[in-house]
């Protein structure tokens, strides 16, 4: 059973305690969800194995197919299943100031300002999440600068060499659970 924490006590003991990994209540609804579908995917491949017969050179290029598409569902399967025992951290209060697992924050860049959503399991969002706003996993050094940091606050961190800055626009702690829900409303 995962422990399950407020967001208020997560960012008291952010800085303090390795919580491994941490994700949103809705991310792990998710994952239960992706994981039911790629079990589907995978009983669909191994019974197109079981069809697949026979020595010619179409059948064997057919098997070899649907063995390297097994193997990329167990793979995904897999990487989504390990955070199945992650620390589920609950929403921010909507009131909350800084910027946390689960906020939509703005940030300023050099002039540039875009979106980030500070996700847990950045798997479930590489393609949810859309042009105007960037997937950010907790354990990014971006996210990881600004989480608990508020608006007019400024945040450095490291990308390979190159030392990057980013001033806090915004804070919506509200959309990323709007977000998720819709997603499992599909």
């Amino acid at each position: 059973m995962s422990q399950r924490i407020t967001n208020a006590e997560f960012l008291q003991r952010y800085e303090s305690e390795d919580f491994g990994s941490v994700i949103l209540p809705q991310e792990k609804d998710l994952i239960e969800k992706r994981l039911a579908d790629l079990d589907a995917s995978q009983r669909r491949v191994v019974q197109e194995k079981k069809d697949v017969t026979g020595g010619d050179d179409w059948h064997d290029g057919a098997f070899r197919a649907t063995d390297n598409e097994a193997k990329i569902l167990s793979d995904q399967a897999s990487k989504l299943g390990a955070y199945l025992c992650s620390t589920i951290i609950e929403y921010p209060d909507e009131n909350e100031t800084r910027a946390t697992l689960g906020s939509r924050v703005t940030v300023n860049q050099a002039g540039d300002t875009y979106d980030v959503e500070i996700v847990g399991v950045p798997l479930l969002h590489e393609t949810a999440v859309s042009d105007d706003v960037m997937a950010c996993s907790i354990e990014s050094p971006l996210a990881r600068s600004i989480i608990g940091k508020q608006v007019g606050h400024t945040a450095i961190f490291n990308v390979g060499e190159r030392r990057q800055q980013v001033e806090i626009v915004s804070v919506d702690q509200t959309a990323m659970q709007r977000f998720l829900n819709d997603e499992l409303a599909k």
